[in-house]
């Protein structure tokens, strides 16, 4: 019989969290920031509060890191272009959104500056670079690596894996952590029969969608592609 693990990456899902009972899983993680935690009491549920106390620092200045942003999107940008499977009406949308994407970019990196906090206490800004600079570090990944093995714990007589991830398409911390999430989740369950599942909350999820939301649901699309190319056995919104 198949184990069913859901893991939450950032506030966007955590709903999910409080029917976790009804939904069938054999066990949770939430990832996220402390005060973003949920109050659900079910040993089940693991909880990895962000940041863990040896990696509390400065987060990267906001102009900074959204020009690394930038040139990660280009990139990602050339690759999607490069590859000739992809092709026809979703290709065409993604090119009428990426008209005016360096505007964007510019009028985003303007509107943040100063905006970011002294450390991530607070979140990621609706940044992913932030999210996935601090989730790569070696101490949080082998934090990480600790909460996967505990919720691997929580199956009986596994064969076959399935996990869902749950992230927004256009916040920080879940954006940003997801597909290094993924790939810790691949090293844990590697000798069983696994499959990966992305859930992706869309920007409905937020009060408002701004400028830098928009850049980042672009980021996400674009770094799901990605991550297909790297694993053609996952399974993408």
């Amino acid at each position: 019989m198949p184990a069913n693990f859901v893991i939450v990456c950032g506030g966007s899902g955590r709903g999910i969290l409080s029917r976790f009972s009804e939904l069938g899983f054999d066990g949770a993680l939430q990832i996220d920031v402390q005060n973003e935690m949920v109050n659900v009491q079910d040993g089940r549920i693991l909880k990895f509060a962000l940041p863990i106390p040896q990696v509390i620092e400065q987060t990267p200045n906001s102009v900074a890191s959204l020009q690394s942003y930038r040139v990660r999107l280009e990139q990602q940008w050339k690759k999607y272009h490069a590859d000739q499977h992809h092709a026809g009406e979703f290709t065409t949308c993604l090119d009428k959104s990426c008209i005016d994407f360096k505007k964007q970019v510019t009028h985003v990196a303007t509107a943040v500056v100063g905006t970011v906090p002294p450390n991530i206490l607070a979140g990621m800004s609706q940044n992913p670079i932030i999210g996935r600079s601090y989730i790569t570090r070696p101490l949080v990944t082998n934090a990480l690596l600790g909460y996967i093995s505990q919720l691997a714990g929580l199956g009986n007589a596994m064969t076959d894996v399935n996990v869902w991830i749950v992230a927004s398409t256009c916040g920080g911390t879940g954006n940003g952590i997801v597909h290094h999430v993924a790939d810790v989740v691949r090293q844990v369950f590697g000798q069983y029969k696994l499959t990966v599942k992305f859930v992706r909350i869309g920007g409905a999820s937020y009060v408002s969608v701004n400028p830098l939301a928009m850049v980042s649901t672009f980021w996400s699309v674009l770094t799901d592609y990605g991550y297909s190319r790297k694993y053609k056995d996952a399974i993408l919104p």
